[in-house]
């Protein structure tokens, strides 16, 4: 039968003694590493607030700003050649306005200059015109006042041979006088109208009076005033008394 062996009380409340002590040191270390842990994130939720949220280097350099730079200068360069193609574009379209412009400028000045020229030579034909009218109409005149003037030279025999008392000599310068006149105006396309024992025609004759008479009725029966026309236009309608037909009595 095995003996057992006996340990000494005093041993076994030194074990206990060493156990307590390990528990309450472990105890003590345990709060003390929370505590060191607490307080270095309490550092960095500081260190956030007052960064805004954004990661810093381990220099305290700003993460997000690098990000934020980097982008930034990425966009520039990427923006750079198309805002100097646009440019580019710009000046091509203002180079080409511009000469268009002065193509349009050439070509109104051009017209503009024409057309200066054309009313300069109209002017001249309208004054050259009116000078060559005038110069017409007093060679016409010339020419009528040169061919009355043997009108005038009868007229003057015939007074001078009234004035000795030769009637026969007066009555015969008139006469010649007065077909020397009529000869003139046939030349110039003048004609008489004389139309005695015509049927009155109002677009040439002119009625002064409606007399009964013998003859048929609208029959001009007298002319007061002979009429005159020039080319077939009335000068003058013919001054007549028309006949209203036999009175009751014949």
């Amino acid at each position: 039968m095995t003996e057992k062996k006996r340990i000494p009380v005093s041993h076994m409340k030194g074990e206990k003694q060493k156990t307590t002590d390990k528990k309450s040191s472990t105890a003590h270390e345990g709060p003390r590493g929370s505590s060191s842990d607490s307080r270095l994130g309490a550092a960095e939720g500081e260190n956030a607030l007052h960064t805004g949220g954004r990661p810093r280097e381990a220099d305290g350099s700003d993460l997000s700003a690098g990000k934020d730079a980097g982008g930034s200068s990425r966009f520039r360069d990427a923006a750079e050649p198309a805002a100097r193609a646009d440019s580019a574009d710009a000046e091509a379209s203002l180079r080409e306005f511009a000469e268009k412009t002065a193509e349009l400028q050439a070509e109104a000045d051009s017209r503009l200059d024409a057309l200066q020229r054309l009313q300069a030579e109209f002017d001249n034909y309208r004054k050259r015109s009116r000078r060559e009218i005038a110069e017409a109409s007093e060679a016409a005149k010339g020419a009528l006042v040169a061919e009355f003037l043997p009108v005038l030279d009868n007229l003057g025999r015939a007074l001078d041979a009234a004035e000795q008392h030769e009637e026969g000599k007066v009555l015969s310068g008139v006469r010649m006088t007065h077909n020397i006149f009529l000869d003139l105006l046939n030349r110039h396309g003048v004609n008489v109208i004389d139309p005695l024992g015509q049927e009155f025609n109002p677009e040439l004759h002119e009625a002064m009076a409606y007399q009964a008479s013998a003859e048929a009725e609208g029959v001009v029966i007298a002319v007061v005033e002979k009429g005159y026309t020039l080319n077939e236009r009335v000068l003058r309608p013919a001054r007549v008394a028309v006949s209203a037909g036999p009175s009751e009595s014949e």
